[in-house]
């Protein structure tokens, strides 16, 4: 007689019981709202900012107020990617702002200003990655030359990324920001800032399988070459990209809200504003855009009649799902 197995049952039955309860919530499928922003918040000189009427403590101050009032009410969005936040006085603005994790993107390299990018996190960021561009070169006479000495040759723009961890996810997912070369002139530039990224930088992230969210001021739209370069290098990496305005713009299942001047038609044609988003089941979690709201830009009131910035926030919202519910 085996006197052993009525002892052996209790003991199998808690061990059942016990890997039921250590399992991860995620591995029995969920869903939930990720929110991911970029804006360009127009943090240039003081004096640079004065002169052309977009000045003053009481903007940035605004700006800190609005992202820390809907940290308080728990309406933030996930992750915030910043631009142009270049001078003393926006850095210092955007320090108050009560994001828990952050990566200031830095490397002057003997410029005026740093790269500007900054990305704000809910969630724990697990690894992180920067490169400033090259300096733009074959900008030796007319127009361009003045211009590289200018605005664009005080700054060190460049690329950074951020792995984080969100709770419920059953996967990290990795957030990309950038601010690319201005002007329709310089679409040669950006194309040569897309190779950078391409050849150099992608090699340091892992990219392959996690799900993948590109935000920031590109400075390119459907009509420059740069734009289709972009999508088409990403797409050689194994990464396909789609833009989460122009999915927006043309599905009836995405909410759209609109501020101010916005032109909901042009939208995907005029916007340097952007996201690009990896479609599928990319490591048990799947992204789909279900909203995009063009704010801040033109939030006025009775004492600041003045937009924040002379971009919009650029809000999208994605249902993530994994496990049973995704798709």
């Amino acid at each position: 007689m085996n006197t052993n197995v009525g002892s052996r049952v209790p003991l199998n039955l808690f061990g059942l019981l016990l890997g039921i309860f250590l399992v991860s919530p995620s591995s029995f499928g969920g869903e939930r709202m990720l929110r991911v922003a970029n804006f360009n918040i127009r943090g240039l000189n003081p004096v640079l900012n004065k002169v052309t009427g977009w000045g003053g403590d009481q903007r940035f101050e605004r700006i800190t107020n609005h992202f820390n009032k809907q940290l308080e009410n728990n309406t933030a969005p996930d992750f915030l990617v910043l631009n142009e936040v270049f001078s003393v006085l926006a850095k210092s603005y955007v320090a108050k702002i009560k994001y828990p994790y952050r990566l200031d993107g830095d490397g002057k390299d003997g410029k005026l200003y740093n790269s500007g990018v900054v990305i704000l996190s809910q969630h724990p960021i697990q690894a992180t990655w920067g490169m400033n561009y090259d300096k733009i070169a074959g900008l030796d006479k007319g127009w361009a030359a003045r211009f590289n000495r200018g605005i664009e040759g005080l700054a060190n723009k460049g690329v950074f990324a951020i792995r984080a961890k969100v709770q419920e996810f059953p996967t990290d997912i990795l957030i990309y920001g950038t601010h690319l070369v201005a002007q329709t002139e310089l679409d040669k530039a950006r194309e040569n800032q897309v190779d950078q990224i391409a050849d150099r930088f992608m090699p340091q992230t892992p990219y392959q399988n996690l799900p993948v969210i590109w935000s920031g001021d590109f400075n390119f739209k459907p009509k420059h070459q740069s734009y289709h370069h972009f999508r088409d290098r990403m797409t050689g990496l194994g990464l396909p990209l789609l833009d989460a305005g122009q999915f927006c713009s043309e599905s009836a299942s995405c909410e759209k809200e609109y501020t101010g001047d916005a032109d909901e038609n042009n939208l995907y044609s005029n916007s340097n504003d952007r996201q690009f988003w990896t479609t599928g089941n990319r490591n048990g979690l799947t992204l789909e855009p279900k909203a995009l709201r063009l704010l801040l830009g033109a939030e006025v009131s009775k004492e600041n009649t003045q937009p924040l910035s002379d971009h919009f926030e650029f809000l999208m919202e994605y249902r993530a799902t994994w496990g049973a519910t995704s798709k």
